[in-house]
């Protein structure tokens, strides 16, 4: 989720620290008292308090207490699955983070030469999948429970395109030189820096988003299509918010299929600049066919 997460490569990567020893070290359970406070005053603040008079204060503590909660979970999962290692590990762990890092630092043209095209492409693909799966949390965080599902469909339905793709391409087993691993992004349970920095991303998001519908008068559906061109996590959660302030239904389908739109057409160019034939038919047939999927669904929600 993180567009400032860094991910590197790293000789013979090994992360040999259990989950359980992590719990018997204080820092750990400050994390949680600290996050535990923050989605208690995001659960009981009044909602009638702004913030410069337009973002209520309840909605900042939602976005930081969800951030957090991202960068708990990624922490857990990567300590209990840490012996899995490679790319595969990379892709899908670096893309909670941040899925344009991982496409960024995948398709780079020494990674192209060492990693087999089957295993670049799921690894790519299970970045996609991770910021999918985000972004659906932050639907059933923001959204109302009424139109939470009908919401949820689009991203689903391409969810399980790609999920399947994964499943179906061949399997090959990386050598070592080609094992890569997330570093020193994991090795505390919550990274408050970072949290704070993207909360603050996703409000500066919130108001170019206003300012742009606003001033520049582009709609909000195609202001967050160029939004989500560089980052669909923080565009989706600021937009969202815009849209259960206006309670339209209809606008908020359109935004979540100009949202995967706009980031997988970011993904199918930064693809085609590797110039691997291979990667690139794969990696392009199968977006463009979640996305159509994912555009019927919108068709008949």
């Amino acid at each position: 989720m993180h567009p400032s997460a860094v991910i590197v490569t790293m000789p013979n990567p090994t992360h040999n620290t259990p989950l359980s020893s992590h719990f018997l070290k204080p820092h750990i359970w400050w994390d949680i008292a600290v996050l535990s406070l923050i989605w208690a005053v995001a659960l009981f603040i009044d909602e009638t308090l702004l913030w410069f008079g337009s973002i209520p204060i309840k909605l900042i503590f939602k976005i930081i207490g969800l951030i957090a909660l991202l960068e708990l979970f990624s922490f857990v999962v990567f300590h209990w699955l840490g012996k899995l290692r490679g790319v595969l590990l990379q892709g899908f762990f670096g893309g909670f983070i941040s899925s344009t890092a991982v496409f960024i630092q995948l398709t780079q043209v020494d990674k192209i030469k060492i990693i087999p095209a089957p295993t670049l492409t799921r690894a790519l693909l299970l970045a996609i999948l991770a910021m999918l799966i985000e972004c659906l949390m932050i639907v059933h965080t923001i959204a109302p429970d009424a139109v939470r599902w009908r919401y949820s469909l689009p991203l689903l339905v391409q969810g399980l395109c790609i999920g399947a793709s994964i499943l179906l391409l061949p399997r090959i087993k990386a050598s070592e030189d080609t094992n890569t691993q997330l570093s020193g992004i994991l090795d505390h349970p919550i990274i408050w820096w970072k949290v704070v920095r993207f909360s603050a991303l996703i409000i500066s998001l919130m108001l170019s988003i206003r300012w742009l519908s606003t001033y520049a008068q582009l709609p909000l559906v195609v202001s967050s299509f160029f939004l989500s061109l560089f980052e669909a996590h923080a565009v989706l959660a600021a937009a969202m918010i815009e849209v259960t302030q206006t309670n339209s239904v209809a606008i908020g389908l359109q935004l979540i299929v100009a949202i995967i739109a706009g980031n997988t057409i970011s993904k199918a160019l930064m693809v085609l600049r590797t110039r691997n034939r291979r990667l690139i038919t794969i990696m392009l047939i199968i977006l463009t066919s979640s996305v159509v999927a994912a555009f019927i669904v919108f068709l008949y929600l």
